[in-house]
Protein backbone atom coordinates (compact mmCIF):
# COMPACT_ATOMS: atom_id res chain seq x y z
CA UNK A 1 0.00 0.00 0.00
CA UNK A 2 1.15 3.48 -0.74
CA UNK A 3 2.44 5.82 2.14
CA UNK A 4 1.18 9.06 0.31
CA UNK A 5 0.34 11.65 3.56
CA UNK A 6 -3.44 12.59 3.00
CA UNK A 7 -4.92 14.75 1.15
CA UNK A 8 -5.57 17.99 2.45
CA UNK A 9 -9.67 18.24 2.70
CA UNK A 10 -11.36 18.98 -0.09
CA UNK A 11 -13.33 22.13 0.21
CA UNK A 12 -16.88 20.92 -0.10
CA UNK A 13 -18.21 23.98 -2.17
CA UNK A 14 -15.44 23.51 -4.90
CA UNK A 15 -16.33 19.84 -5.06
CA UNK A 16 -20.29 20.47 -5.74
CA UNK A 17 -18.76 22.87 -8.47
CA UNK A 18 -16.17 20.98 -10.18
CA UNK A 19 -19.26 17.55 -9.98
CA UNK A 20 -21.48 19.82 -11.52
CA UNK A 21 -19.22 20.77 -13.92
CA UNK A 22 -18.90 17.17 -14.59
CA UNK A 23 -22.24 16.35 -14.50
CA UNK A 24 -23.57 19.19 -16.39
CA UNK A 25 -20.94 17.37 -19.47
CA UNK A 26 -23.65 14.53 -19.78
CA UNK A 27 -27.50 14.67 -19.80
CA UNK A 28 -27.28 15.14 -16.25
CA UNK A 29 -28.05 18.19 -14.14
CA UNK A 30 -27.50 19.56 -10.88
CA UNK A 31 -29.60 22.16 -8.73
CA UNK A 32 -28.80 24.07 -5.83
CA UNK A 33 -28.58 21.12 -3.63
CA UNK A 34 -25.86 19.06 -6.12
CA UNK A 35 -26.26 16.80 -8.65
CA UNK A 36 -29.35 14.61 -9.45
CA UNK A 37 -29.31 10.70 -10.45
CA UNK A 38 -31.22 8.54 -12.98
CA UNK A 39 -30.58 5.58 -10.94
CA UNK A 40 -29.39 4.64 -7.01
CA UNK A 41 -26.73 2.97 -8.78
CA UNK A 42 -25.32 6.02 -10.64
CA UNK A 43 -25.34 7.94 -6.98
CA UNK A 44 -23.27 5.08 -5.21
CA UNK A 45 -20.89 5.79 -7.89
CA UNK A 46 -20.82 9.48 -7.22
CA UNK A 47 -20.62 8.84 -3.52
CA UNK A 48 -18.04 6.31 -3.69
CA UNK A 49 -15.31 8.48 -5.77
CA UNK A 50 -16.18 11.40 -3.31
CA UNK A 51 -15.84 9.42 -0.23
CA UNK A 52 -12.20 8.07 -1.75
CA UNK A 53 -10.82 11.36 -2.41
CA UNK A 54 -12.29 12.73 0.88
CA UNK A 55 -10.49 9.84 2.97
CA UNK A 56 -6.97 10.98 0.97
CA UNK A 57 -6.91 7.72 -0.87
CA UNK A 58 -6.67 10.79 -3.98
CA UNK A 59 -6.69 13.78 -4.68
CA UNK A 60 -9.73 15.22 -6.88
CA UNK A 61 -7.85 16.42 -9.31
CA UNK A 62 -5.93 13.10 -10.04
CA UNK A 63 -9.10 11.51 -10.60
CA UNK A 64 -10.43 14.20 -12.86
CA UNK A 65 -7.64 13.49 -15.10
CA UNK A 66 -8.24 9.85 -15.05
CA UNK A 67 -11.92 9.43 -15.48
CA UNK A 68 -10.98 12.23 -18.68
CA UNK A 69 -7.96 9.81 -19.90
CA UNK A 70 -10.68 6.89 -19.25
CA UNK A 71 -13.64 9.16 -21.39
CA UNK A 72 -10.97 9.40 -24.05
CA UNK A 73 -11.19 5.85 -24.62
CA UNK A 74 -14.40 5.40 -24.80
CA UNK A 75 -15.71 2.82 -27.17
CA UNK A 76 -18.66 4.70 -27.97
CA UNK A 77 -20.99 3.77 -25.64
CA UNK A 78 -21.09 7.67 -23.90
CA UNK A 79 -22.49 8.19 -27.15
CA UNK A 80 -25.67 5.47 -26.88
CA UNK A 81 -26.17 4.77 -23.10
CA UNK A 82 -25.01 8.49 -21.97
CA UNK A 83 -25.51 8.42 -17.93
CA UNK A 84 -25.29 4.92 -17.54
CA UNK A 85 -21.93 4.50 -19.45
CA UNK A 86 -20.79 8.23 -17.44
CA UNK A 87 -20.95 6.88 -14.04
CA UNK A 88 -19.75 3.39 -15.12
CA UNK A 89 -16.45 5.52 -16.23
CA UNK A 90 -16.52 6.69 -13.01
CA UNK A 91 -15.99 3.37 -11.25
CA UNK A 92 -13.76 2.47 -13.84
CA UNK A 93 -11.63 5.61 -13.83
CA UNK A 94 -11.48 5.01 -9.62
CA UNK A 95 -10.41 1.17 -10.14
CA UNK A 96 -7.66 2.16 -12.01
CA UNK A 97 -6.47 5.09 -9.60
CA UNK A 98 -6.65 2.61 -6.24
CA UNK A 99 -4.52 0.08 -8.35
CA UNK A 100 -1.93 2.64 -9.87
CA UNK A 101 -1.57 3.53 -6.09
CA UNK A 102 -1.36 0.19 -5.28
CA UNK A 103 -4.76 0.27 -2.98
CA UNK A 104 -5.99 -3.14 -4.62
CA UNK A 105 -4.98 -5.44 -7.28
CA UNK A 106 -6.87 -5.73 -10.79
CA UNK A 107 -7.36 -9.60 -9.96
CA UNK A 108 -8.26 -8.72 -6.03
CA UNK A 109 -10.84 -6.83 -7.53
CA UNK A 110 -12.30 -9.16 -10.21
CA UNK A 111 -12.29 -12.02 -7.59
CA UNK A 112 -14.45 -10.22 -5.04
CA UNK A 113 -16.91 -9.27 -8.22
CA UNK A 114 -17.09 -12.84 -8.82
CA UNK A 115 -17.66 -13.47 -5.00
CA UNK A 116 -20.69 -10.77 -5.05
CA UNK A 117 -22.03 -11.84 -8.57
CA UNK A 118 -21.86 -16.08 -7.22
CA UNK A 119 -23.68 -15.21 -4.31
CA UNK A 120 -20.90 -16.02 -2.09
CA UNK A 121 -20.71 -12.61 -0.29
CA UNK A 122 -23.37 -10.15 0.13
CA UNK A 123 -22.74 -6.42 1.80
CA UNK A 124 -23.65 -7.15 5.51
CA UNK A 125 -19.91 -7.19 5.82
CA UNK A 126 -20.21 -3.09 5.47
CA UNK A 127 -23.52 -2.44 7.38
CA UNK A 128 -23.17 -0.66 10.35
CA UNK A 129 -25.91 -1.84 12.87
CA UNK A 130 -28.56 -4.43 12.55
CA UNK A 131 -30.59 -4.77 9.11
CA UNK A 132 -33.94 -5.17 8.76
CA UNK A 133 -34.33 -7.73 6.25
Amino acid sequence: MSEDPPAEPIDEAEARTKLAELIEQSEGSADGEGPTFDSPAQARAFGLVVSLSREGLFEWSEFQETLIERIETDDGALSEETETAYYDHWVEAAERLLESKGYVSPDGLQERAQEFADGDRDASEFVIGEREH
